[in-house]
């Protein structure tokens, strides 16, 4: 089967770190994996997604811990999906994860929220894959709660514990992460059936 490409900005829930940093559209909340310019993505540059089944994704919300001394209570939507992750030369089928925490997005420039409480974020994957018996982690770091992650577990049902810290960036310079004002953490569990499934 072979995916339609889903073109940038068309996917409101499915959006990345460096999309934010550029663009408007991804401060609120919507937008895609920034695509490279024609000819000058590399081999391992990902130009877009594609959900071919999408309705098998599945949604839930993480409520992080509070409170925070610059932030109040958070809840982060993670998302997850079999997915096609397209490159020059080639796409990988994936489970993809999408996190994005909705409450630090303004309708409206500027995002007082970003620009003056910032976060770094760190997500934790742990897989397993109940059909094959593989196991895994993935760990990415991103910034301001928006990240996309993927997990490449293989063929077969593939069970996600997935775990959520957010950190203060002027309290880890300081070193003081481990004070209980200087993170917030939550998780939750996702299932991603990737049976059958061929990006080809």
């Amino acid at each position: 089967m072979k995916p339609e490409r889903t073109p940038a900005g068309t996917k409101t829930r499915k959006a990345s770190g460096r999309a934010v940093a550029g663009s408007l559209a991804a401060l609120l909340g919507a937008g895609a994996l920034a695509v490279a310019a024609a000819g000058t993505a590399g081999a391992n540059e990902i130009v877009s997604r594609a959900f071919p089944w999408s309705q098998e994704g599945s949604t839930s919300t993480v409520s992080m811990e509070d409170p925070w001394v610059f932030r109040g209570p958070t809840n982060y939507t993670v998302d997850t999906n079999p997915a096609c992750w397209m490159y020059p030369d080639r796409n990988d089928l994936v489970a993809d994860i999408s996190i994005l925490a909705r409450d630090r997005y303004m309708p409206m420039m500027p995002n007082w929220d970003i620009l003056f409480f910032p976060v770094n974020d760190t997500a934790t994957i742990d897989w397993h894959n109940t059909t094959t018996g593989a196991r895994g982690q993935v760990v990415q770091h991103f910034q301001n709660s928006n990240g996309v992650i993927r997990v490449d577990g293989g063929d077969g049902v593939i069970e996600m514990d997935i775990h959520l810290r957010s950190d203060q960036p002027w309290l880890a310079a300081a070193g003081s992460t481990d004070l209980p004002f200087g993170h917030s953490e939550g998780s939750t569990h996702a299932v991603v059936d990737m049976t059958g499934k061929s990006c080809r």
